[in-house]
């Protein structure tokens, strides 16, 4: 069962991630409840392209595992994604991926290990001028500063 307004976020997701989608070259298949492997990798791209729209993906259904409050779940996509940005050389998707570890880790209460993921995060997105990230990393900091 989805937490009080996570149906609404999970829709607004779905919206941000088709777009991001897009740009990289995967479509989502499936709806809100469609489970992790709802993307499919168009054909015709080259490695690099394909790797990237991967990590998106896969860091798209960890995003909605983490909705439907499936830390476990998310956490294993999480890794996954980064272990992929880390070979790929993709420090954005790193920050994004470290991002969302972090707010795993703050919804099973673990708030140094989430602290110290957002400070990465965010140290990594003011390097690289991610202004649609940061926000997420800031409010994960105020997060586990209260």
């Amino acid at each position: 069962m989805l937490r009080r307004g996570a149906r609404t976020r999970i829709l607004v997701h779905w919206a941000m991630v088709g777009s991001i989608a897009a740009v990289v070259g995967c479509e989502p298949v499936g709806g809100v409840d469609a489970p992790p492997e709802r993307f499919r990798t168009v054909r015709g791209l080259t490695r690099d392209r394909t790797a990237a729209a991967s990590t998106v993906a896969t860091i798209a259904a960890a995003e909605s595992t983490y909705y439907r409050n499936e830390f476990d779940s998310a956490r294993v996509l999480l890794q996954s994604a980064l272990a992929t940005a880390d070979a790929q050389g993709d420090s954005s998707m790193r920050a994004r991926a470290l991002t969302w570890l972090g707010y795993v880790e703050y919804g099973q209460s673990n708030y140094e290990p989430a602290r110290q993921l957002g400070e990465e995060a965010l140290a990594l997105g003011l390097r690289l001028h991610l202004t649609r990230d940061l926000p997420l990393a800031y409010n994960l900091l105020g997060l586990t500063a209260y």
